[in-house]
């Protein structure tokens, strides 16, 4: 019989491959349900990337991943970098402004901060911006100290996550002085890498938040 680890990794392998068997993973997702009260943060983690990933918008998905954050809001201090990002980065891609599940992610990370990889932080900021979450006083806590790790961790951040973490700043109107010029030198030194829209998420970010960089528009 297939435990709930084995439906974790075999739906994140079809998610990483972009494999999408809608009946089979319809199935997983009826099991993980029934069971969802013995479901470990790694597992809903889990299964909540593989199905933003693989874009499953059916009425039971968006009801399985109801379950999911239900049960992770009674989970959190399960929860770790790993499983911060990739939750709050699945419900932002399926456009699930899920005020209540945000909120507890934001105000449970501060312990998990310091474990953050450069992946770690630019989709986290990347996933709170996308569904504008920033309304409470914790929640815009825990992304201003977000950002203080990024700026910790920016030597080693590529063009993705260089953009995306200059666009999160613009639209979350999070103006750090700091981190922004570091963005800025790096993107100068790493722009043989940059694609056309990463080029153009980091322009939009500074013309966005008024910084006019001329070093970086040079």
């Amino acid at each position: 019989e297939y435990t709930q680890q084995h439906i974790s990794n075999i739906s994140w392998a079809f998610a990483k491959l972009l494999v999408r068997n809608t009946s089979l993973l319809t199935a997983f997702a009826g099991k993980i349900h029934v069971e969802i009260e013995q479901a470990q943060a790694q597992t809903l983690s889990s299964m909540a990337w593989s199905f933003a990933r693989l874009a499953m918008r059916d009425t039971t998905s968006s009801a399985f991943l109801a379950s999911i954050s239900k049960a992770a809001q009674q989970r959190l201090p399960q929860f770790g970098a790993q499983e911060i990002a990739n939750t709050s980065w699945a419900f932002a891609m399926m456009v699930i402004a899920d005020t209540s599940l945000f909120n507890s992610l934001a105000s449970s990370a501060k312990e998990a901060l310091p474990s953050f990889l450069v992946l770690h932080v630019s989709n986290t900021l990347w996933a709170f911006a996308a569904v504008a979450m920033s309304s409470t006083h914790s929640t815009w806590t825990f992304l201003e100290a977000l950002a203080e790790v990024a700026l910790t961790k920016i030597s080693a951040f590529g063009s993705q996550s260089l953009s995306a973490t200059a666009w999160s700043l613009a639209k979350l109107i999070l103006r750090k002085e700091e981190l922004l010029e570091a963005i800025s030198a790096q993107c100068v030194l790493k722009v043989a890498s940059f694609a056309p829209q990463n080029l153009a998420n980091a322009a939009w970010a500074f013309a966005k938040l008024q910084v006019k960089d001329d070093f970086l528009m040079s």
